[in-house]
């Protein structure tokens, strides 16, 4: 199981522009893994194996990109990595009749079976799964 730790952070101007550079840099890291986990074939294997064959190409991607040398290697594996996680968590959302709704507050699932859901099974939607249809 993934946990997330949460921490409240009072970063000064300089901390705060870091920051930003880091969340930068693996936001483009990912977006250019999602390009290149779209570009294998269906048939060279499973979501998890292709996306292991894209995370496998950090190390000679950091000889190119050097921006990537300033991060840590687990930040940058975790980034490519949360492909998997989201194709898996939008393959639940649709084989279901769920829709994720974004709002300022978050996200939200609305299921529509919510019997059959497997989010609101277990409550990553805020649902029980005991909640009628919307």
């Amino acid at each position: 199981m993934d946990y997330a730790l949460n921490c409240r952070l009072f970063p000064d101007s300089q901390q705060r522009e870091q920051l930003d550079w880091v969340r930068d840099t693996v936001r483009q890291l990912h977006n250019h893994s999602l390009h290149r986990y779209n570009r294998i074939p269906e048939t060279e294997g499973t979501v998890e194996q292709r996306v292991t064959q894209v995370r496998d190409e950090i190390p000679d991607l950091k000889d190119w990109w050097t921006d990537l040398a300033n991060i840590y290697s687990t930040v940058l594996q975790q980034a490519v990595e949360q492909i998997a996680t989201n194709i898996e968590i939008t393959s639940l959302d649709s084989s279901s009749g769920c829709r994720r709704e974004f709002s300022g507050d978050g996200c939200r699932s609305r299921c529509f079976r919510a019997r059959n859901c497997a989010l609101a099974a277990c409550g990553i939607g805020g649902k029980t799964g005991r909640e009628t249809n919307e």
